[in-house]
């Protein structure tokens, strides 16, 4: 997922990833008793560090569809360590979330319906 020598990530890696399928119709709550403790530990540090800047969101449902998670840690990187510092960013620790329609794998779902709610915070 990250590239490698000769890219501004070098040095960039990737903890905590977590991918939650939930089906049609159903919301999860990111603590329920449902997702083993492991799976839930990585849910939980990452909606922890995404709080900081969105209130709230650790005890969102996460909704139906393909919810990935994960904290970028860019302090190996000397040019993403840079760039955030030029934005007064001291944190090195960088929560993401995204998510992908139920249908994003299906080949015969329209390209509208396979992009539909794709989103990454």
């Amino acid at each position: 997922m990250i590239p490698g020598k000769g890219s501004a990530l070098e040095g960039v890696s990737i903890e905590a990833p977590t991918i939650v399928l939930v089906p049609s119709g159903v919301k999860l709550k990111p603590d329920d008793a449902a997702i083993p403790q492991g799976i839930r530990d990585n849910i939980a540090k990452v909606l922890a560090g995404l709080a900081k800047s969105q209130p709230g969101v650790e005890s969102e449902a996460i909704p139906a569809g393909i919810t990935l998670l994960a904290e970028l840690d860019i302090q190996g990187s000397s040019d993403m360590t840079a760039l955030m510092s030029s934005a007064g960013k001291k944190d090195t620790k960088l929560p993401i979330k995204g998510s992908l329609s139920a249908k994003a794998f299906d080949k015969k779902a329209s390209l509208k319906d396979r992009l539909a709610d794709v989103s990454l915070l």
